[in-house]
């Protein structure tokens, strides 16, 4: 009997450790790594009370009963163990249950690395996300701002009329002679002429020994030079005693009378060059004169490129009568080139002083070195402010028809004017300019510009042409 109560105290040991197990495993499956280890712990505990041969006998037995009862009891001793479990067992039980816990926590691990890993890349993906988001973003600003460059580049006329064109005047009118008005000019650089006079130092024998053409005009080193001799004045007095004079050819500066949004109605900002109102003395207006003339053939085609007389917008030009002395001013003309009126020059909205007698420092002008020396009279007292000015022409009619009107070197309207074959007359010409054209500019590019061909210079170029062609004899056909 005390070995039969071995056997079945041994049994029931077993019994509650295996539902121990299975109360504190959370899956079933995890059992099949500790059984062995279990039943092992199991024997071991047994054996201090019963002889080994004893159980080594039984444990067959034991373990064929053990799995027949488990199965059968599973549920009723999973309730009773906690009130028959011995100090002793528990503490295996607490150790098998402290593994059990080890191996969950190795699984919750293992689960919390694999969510950290996953979070991670979630993470990483979705910084990732932004950054590929950023590229579109900067991709769509870069094409958009292309589009924009492309609208700007389609605009930019408009745009430069809007931003950089040139204001119109403001006139400062004080009522009183002497130079005491002045007015806010704003100015534009357009064509180019002969100007400024080359002496001392810079006057080189690279300038001097250069081959002249028939207008005087030769290219020295990327720049343009006009050489001209006594004979080539208008009125020889202020010439001297040189064999020729040289001058460089410089853009043309230009008072922006009126800017309209789509032209620039402009006046030269000096004396460019000297002529006749006419060159024969006789009743004759505006439209039919040889400065007229000169001024849309000459002088357009040499101070202008091709280019810059496209930019030349031509206007249907009102020549009013002199109402002073009933002068008949004459048809009205279409011109590229011309000389203000007595109604302009006397303009407010154009700069000027409304007073024709005044003496007003909005109609002071000066000379260039090459008009001053081609014959441009110039003069200076305390009505000139000091300044050597000049007198020049405007296109109405004097008090007779064989007289052209004029502004004094003091700023006075002469509405009697002078005879139309007077040779110390200054030529300041007037004109519009394409505004969107692009090819005026605010300020001085220090160039000569390129300047257009006179028919004397294309004449010579057409008959260049043709001796080259002479050259080179056509062979007749053979039949």
């Amino acid at each position: 009997m005390k070995h039969k109560g071995r056997k079945t105290g041994s049994r029931i040991l077993v019994l509650l450790l295996t539902a121990a197990m299975l109360i504190t495993a959370p899956d079933i499956s995890i059992l099949a790594e500790p059984a062995a280890a279990t039943e092992t712990m199991a024997t071991t505990m047994t054996a201090e009370t019963a002889p080994a041969e004893t159980e080594v006998a039984e444990e067959p037995a034991m373990a064929a009963e053990m799995e027949t009862e488990t199965s059968e009891t599973r549920e009723t001793e999973n309730v009773e163990t906690e009130e028959i479990l011995p100090a002793e067992e528990t503490t295996v039980g607490e150790e098998s249950e402290t593994s059990d816990m080890e191996n969950l926590e190795d699984v919750k691990i293992s689960g919390e690395e694999e969510l950290e890993t996953s979070e991670i890349t979630e993470t990483e993906e979705m910084e990732s996300e932004p950054a590929e988001i950023e590229t579109l973003t900067e991709e769509g600003l870069e094409e958009e701002q292309e589009l924009e460059e492309e609208q700007e580049l389609e605009e930019e006329p408009s745009i430069k009329a809007a931003s950089t064109s040139p204001s119109n005047p403001i006139h400062h009118c004080t009522k009183q002679s002497g130079g005491s008005d002045c007015t806010d000019w704003s100015y534009v650089y357009f064509g180019s002429y002969p100007q400024t006079e080359v002496t001392g130092e810079a006057l080189t024998s690279a300038i001097t020994g250069a081959a002249y053409d028939g207008n005087g005009d030769a290219w020295v080193n990327g720049t343009k030079y006009r050489r001209i001799s006594k004979s080539d004045t208008n009125y020889n007095g202020y010439f001297g005693d040189s064999t020729y004079r040289y001058f460089k050819w410089e853009r043309i500066k230009w008072r922006v009378l009126q800017n309209d949004g789509n032209t620039l109605f402009v006046v030269a900002d000096r004396g460019l060059d000297c002529k006749d109102y006419n060159e024969e003395y006789t009743s004759i207006t505006w439209e039919n004169s040889t400065l007229r003339q000169w001024l849309n053939n000459d002088f357009y085609g040499t101070a202008f490129s091709s280019a810059e007389q496209g930019a030349v917008v031509e206007q249907t030009v009102v020549n009013e009568d002199n109402s002073y002395y009933n002068t008949e001013g004459g048809n009205n003309t279409n011109d590229k080139v011309y000389l203000l009126s007595i109604g302009e020059v006397t303009n407010p909205s154009y700069g000027f002083c409304e007073g024709y007698s005044t003496y007003s420092a909005s109609r002071w002008m000066q000379t260039s070195d090459f008009a001053h020396a081609r014959g441009a009279y110039t003069y200076s007292n305390s009505n000139t402010g000091g300044n050597a000015n000049t007198w020049w022409w405007l296109r109405s009619p004097g008090r007779r028809t064989d007289s052209a009107a004029d502004v004094d070197y003091d700023g006075y309207v002469d509405r009697g004017g002078y005879y139309v074959d007077n040779d110390g007359g200054a030529v300041v010409p007037a004109l519009h300019i394409n505004l969107s054209s692009h090819l005026w500019s605010l300020t001085d590019d220090g160039t000569s510009g390129e300047g257009g061909k006179t028919v004397e210079q294309a004449t010579m170029l057409v008959t260049a042409l043709i001796r080259e062609v002479q050259r080179f004899p056509v062979k007749e056909a053979k039949a």
